[in-house]
């Protein structure tokens, strides 16, 4: 809280952009259908766009953290561990990040109803998983487009779990996982004539080439106006946001820096746990969609991100889902239905 009250104050121009944006709706954009819409309608109808920074954040934070308390605080939470600075650190900045208008506000809370569908276990599986795909859908249709891929990705994974006999079976979800965004993202540029990230990061990069957005940009080095550049850019979009030791090159830059080595614990954590819920599908059967998710939207990343400031962002609107995939031995509940 307190960290997020003084970000009000203290940080630089660019991070107030598209509270700013929000605020002001300098193009009348104003909508049900988009993030920025959307986002501009929810600040509008609450009113709170006519507050303070420093007042946002006394009412935003505390419904974050709210949420966090309802799906549970871990034992171990005060113990010095890798797991707890990775948890911690990604608090902080979502204290930050939402201490202003902004698009993360709404989706930590979106996320967060997902995750307490698996965790409470108040429903049969099936029913928790089709409610859980309701949210993604509708989020993708009002609020952010890329949401609507999570239940396919997901499902996909959940098929490779069990019902195709793999060896090493954790990395080879993750593989066809991402082979399956490649496959995506040619199909999108067979019918509309231009491939997902060439449409989207690789383009939305080139325009802001040089500016001062655009220190941490990611940019394949290989043209993805073709099939072939395309799966290069999305392998490379992938690595460069989930297992970023391409980020080095930033060494002169510590936030860059931090959000590496945070990135890296996350993935190493969560690829851990994945495997844990995978050996033991049965006992995890619900906690296991919530890795199905977080890896999903991370195979998304790979296709849209287009620097590390924006994925380090987005992956902070995504906390519940990591926080209780973290934690989920310790949070889980033991079934309330059967499945």
């Amino acid at each position: 809280m307190v960290f997020g009250l003084l970000s009000t104050f203290m940080m630089p121009s660019k991070f107030y952009n598209d509270a700013i944006i929000i605020v002001n709706d300098y193009y009348n954009e104003i909508g049900l259908f988009g993030g920025y819409p959307f986002t501009i309608l929810f600040y509008h109808i609450t009113l709170l766009k006519h507050l303070p920074y420093f007042l946002i954040a006394l009412i935003q934070i505390p419904i974050l953290f709210y949420l966090i308390y309802k799906i549970g605080i871990p034992d171990s939470l005060n113990q010095f561990t890798l797991k707890n600075i990775a948890i911690i650190y990604g608090l902080l900045f979502l204290g930050a990040f939402t201490s202003i208008p902004s698009k993360e506000f709404i989706n930590f809370i979106v996320i967060g109803w997902v995750v307490l569908l698996f965790k409470n276990k108040n429903y049969p599986l099936l029913k928790t998983v089709i409610f859980a795909f309701g949210i993604f859908i509708l989020t993708g249709i009002f609020f952010r487009p890329y949401y609507i891929i999570i239940p396919l990705l997901s499902s996909f994974m959940f098929v490779l779990t069990y019902y195709i006999k793999l060896q090493n079976k954790t990395i080879k979800i993750l593989l066809y996982s991402f082979l399956m965004s490649v496959l995506l993202s040619l199909s999108h540029g067979l019918i509309k004539g231009e491939y997902i990230s060439e449409s989207t990061r690789e383009a939305h990069n080139e325009e802001r080439m040089g500016s001062s957005e655009a220190q941490t940009m990611i940019l394949s080095p290989i043209e993805s106006d073709t099939w072939y550049g395309e799966s290069f850019a999305v392998f490379y979009g992938y690595v460069s946001i989930n297992i970023p030791f391409n980020g080095f090159k930033y060494y002169t830059k510590p936030q860059v820096i931090a959000f590496i080595l945070w990135q890296l614990s996350l993935f190493y954590i969560l690829l851990i746990g994945l495997n844990k819920c995978v050996s033991n599908r049965e006992e995890y059967k619900y906690e296991i969609w919530i890795f199905y998710f977080v890896f999903s939207y991370f195979v998304i990343q790979g296709l849209f991100e287009p620097d590390l400031g924006s994925a380090f962002r987005h992956k902070v609107g995504i906390l519940p889902l990591i926080y209780f995939a973290f934690y989920h031995t310790q949070l889980a509940r033991k079934d309330n239905v059967s499945a």
